[in-house]
């Protein structure tokens, strides 16, 4: 098992790494139809359920192939299909409701303003229902395949090549979800036609830049005006090349920049946006993500090109103030003058500056107009302004971790459904005892097979499968009852928090959601996924140890019952071995080993999104390697 254990470490350090590299080397146009929190989610949830079919589960199930090794070939070769299909579905339950939070979160203010929380809630908890049928769907299907596992016998006196047993589900469900995670990996160098482009959702058969002519001389302004739509933001894109046009050529000294190496094109290259991203670090980090080199005084200067070196000093520690995700401590203007800066500390030949005002107030304007009046000189500019200034907010809302510590506060959760969680527990006692009872079989059946009469080794063996076959015609219910009964409970549970935390969260004050510690990515991971792992605590682990349980008893009783001499150096010496071990290793690795790898998790998923949500960014400032890097580094540390 260590060995295993060790091997699937190594394993899942190499798919992550292989897939945060595959991600980051995607091109532009398929993040733009690929929203964020679903990169996030197969980043990490489906990587943490791909672990759970690898290492031990693995063993176990190599254990399995060793003895009906003819029989397993078959079920590997079926069983994966028929789980993949509930796997998905569950995900895409998931996926479901993540979709319709992220706009209910964004429009808080709007509900509340409209007194529409009740009926926003009542929508959602319509998504909740859906996403846990799917959950309950697919533990039912275990349910039906453990208890089905019990009509073995019966199936081997009928027919044996009838038999196609089901493998253990986690190395099911890791199969389905490893071909979700491993679609990631398969780079498309989808080139969006220029035909498309800005008109994804609507008009698709609009040409945007059809025929366009554009010559701009060295160290020469232009400015690009026109109605929305008509592509003034287009240029700047095919001039990164984050899109290729369908037909016609971009020069640069009349050289085809698709004969240039995209990062060296890109180095030279200085681009403002309408949105000001900035990432989480100090104003200093932020400017120098423009050139990593740079001295502390090029970036003064750069901030002082931008006009924005005497607000940088009003801060409470001046360039080392830290700047939380999206910088939302910082006004716009403040923002894009950063940015300005940003792209000015690297002394670009090429400056693109796309509506970088459209945003912003008169006096803004004024301020971010001067700045822009410097940073052009001596440069090829391009900048893309709209006439007509629009009103453009972004509100970034997330809510507080819901905490559910306590056991009392879980169970009275729980207890709606406590018919369930009872029959479910008797369940348990009684699939406790299916060791037992198959060590009881193996026994006799080794028993029988020393007898030298075959009289009474026919007599004897027919006696044995008719008990076996009543045992497994009082187990095979048993088994489904279980995982009915735990699965109604589980999917119920689920909806029940995310309906209570959405409920939660439309009775919080506007200023709770100015917090920018309230994320919005933050609080949807934590709808997805904390919901469900509430579960854990519950009705699985009550599952779990009313079985370990009913097995250590069951197995004392046996023993006494056949031989207490045996019995009690076994309750002495091994039993009592065996929990202090198990208690050891709890106790020194366990807890550390999973308060790290949350921890560093969590880091993980906040540098991902944030990386994604800026994905242009770091495509303008040739940054892509940096963050690769530092994702395995997190990766590597998760796993020693």
């Amino acid at each position: 098992m260590y060995i295993w254990s060790f091997v699937k470490e190594k394993q899942l350090i190499r798919v992550r790494q292989a897939l945060i590299q595959s991600l980051f080397t995607k091109d532009i146009s398929w993040f733009d139809q690929h929203q964020r929190g679903e990169i996030s989610s197969k980043l990490l949830s489906d990587i943490e359920i791909l672990e759970r079919g690898m290492g031990e589960t693995i063993a176990m199930t190599i254990q399995w192939i060793s003895a009906v090794v003819a029989l397993l070939i078959n079920s590997f070769v079926q069983s994966p299909d028929i789980s993949k299909t509930y796997t998905q579905r569950e995900e895409n339950g998931k996926i479901l409701v993540k979709k319709a939070l992220i706009p209910a979160i964004d429009n808080i203010r709007l509900f509340a303003a409209f007194q529409s929380q009740e009926f926003e809630a009542k929508r959602l908890f319509k998504k909740f229902k859906f996403a846990r049928h799917m959950t309950f769907r697919k533990y039912l299907c275990y349910g039906i395949k453990n208890g089905s596992f019990w009509m073995l016998a019966f199936l081997l006196l009928m027919d044996s090549n009838r038999v196609v047993p089901c493998p253990g589900r986690q190395n099911v469900t890791g199969r389905s979800h490893s071909g979700n995670s491993w679609s990631f990996d398969e780079r498309h160098f989808c080139r969006t036609s220029l035909s498309l482009l800005g008109v994804y959702s609507s008009a698709s058969e609009l040409k945007v830049l059809n025929g366009f002519q554009l010559t701009v001389k060295q160290n020469q302004t232009v400015a690009l005006v026109g109605p929305t739509g008509c592509g003034k933001s287009t240029v700047p894109q095919l001039i990164l090349r984050f899109y290729d046009a369908k037909k016609g050529q971009v020069l640069i000294s009349g050289t085809y920049i698709k004969e240039m190496k995209l990062q060296n094109l890109r180095r030279h290259i200085g681009f403002v946006s309408q949105k000001s991203s900035l990432l989480s670090g100090s104003v200093a980090d932020n400017i120098r993500l423009g050139h990593e080199s740079v001295t502390r005084e090029q970036i003064v200067n750069a901030a002082k090109l931008a006009n924005a070196h005497e607000f940088i000093m009003k801060l409470p520690q001046g360039y080392n103030t830290l700047i939380n995700e999206d910088g939302n401590q910082l006004t716009d203007n403040e923002k894009l003058r950063i940015s300005i800066a940003r792209a000015l500390v690297r002394n670009p030949k090429i400056l693109l500056l796309d509506e970088v005002t459209s945003a912003l107030d008169n006096a803004s304007e004024k301020i971010v107009l001067k700045a822009i009046e410097k940073a052009q000189v001596g440069r090829t500019t391009i900048i893309s302004n709209f006439l007509v200034y629009l009103k453009h907010q972004k509100n970034d809302l997330i809510v507080p971790r819901f905490s559910c510590s306590l056991m009392k506060r879980l169970l009275k959760l729980n207890f709606p459904d406590w018919s369930y969680a009872v029959i479910g527990s008797l369940a348990s006692i009684a699939v406790g005892l299916i060791g037992p009872l198959m060590a009881l079989f193996i026994a006799e059946f080794i028993r029988i097979f020393s007898l030298k009469n075959a009289d009474d080794q026919y007599t004897a063996r027919r006696d044995a499968a008719a008990q076996l076959m009543v045992v497994g015609a009082f187990l095979a219910p048993v088994n489904y009852l279980q995982n009915f009964c735990f699965a109604q409970t589980d999917s119920k549970l689920t909806m029940r928090m995310r309906d209570l935390l959405f409920k939660a969260l439309l009775k919080q004050d506007m200023s709770y959601f100015d917090n920018p510690i309230n994320n919005r990515d933050s609080l949807v991971n934590k709808f997805i996924h904390d919901a469900v792992d509430v579960n854990g605590a519950t009705s699985l682990k009550l599952a779990m140890i009313l079985q370990a349980v009913s097995s250590i008893i069951s197995c004392i009783v046996i023993c006494f019952v056949y031989s207490w001499q045996l019995a009690f150096p076994m309750l002495g010496i091994f039993l009592p071995t065996l929990i202090i071990l198990n208690y050891i290793i709890g106790r020194l690795y366990f807890p550390e080993k999973i308060w790290k790898v949350n921890d560093l998790q969590e880091f993980l998923r906040k540098i991902t999104q944030e990386a994604f949500a800026n994905i242009k960014i770091l495509a303008i400032l040739v940054k892509e390697e940096n963050f690769i890097r530092k994702c395995r580094d997190i990766v590597q540390f998760m796993y020693k």
